[in-house]
């Protein structure tokens, strides 16, 4: 592509890349860059914003282990830190966590 970056390549490079990684080939990193537009660089869990190549992941919405499907449908972008605690939960089973999590520390904070 020309960048001459030696840690980090054009966003249409590392989308091929995602693209090849997930889905055994190159042809669908422009539906990978759609997906990472349409939620306008934005995590849709915290709002945080989206850096590729710093803090963002790709995630199944319905994990694999859950009978999600290996599709463009299937997947969304969302920060490094909350793929790592969503693991392979559905949203509705990482909601609820979250939840739970929040009325225990507000629980037990409070005097």
């Amino acid at each position: 592509c020309g960048t001459d970056s030696i840690h980090k390549r054009c966003c249409t490079c590392h989308f091929k890349m995602i693209s090849g990684n997930v889905f055994g080939t190159t042809s669908l990193y422009g539906d990978l860059e759609n997906i990472f537009n349409e939620q306008k660089e934005l995590c849709p869990y915290t709002g945080r914003k989206l850096c590729l190549q710093e803090n963002c992941e790709l995630d199944h919405i319905l994990p694999r282990s859950k009978g999600g499907p290996n599709e463009i449908k299937n997947f969304q972008w969302v920060h490094r830190d909350v793929n790592k605690m969503k693991h392979d939960l559905t949203q509705e089973e990482f909601i609820v966590l979250l939840k739970e999590i929040m009325n225990h520390f507000v629980k037990t904070s409070t005097p």
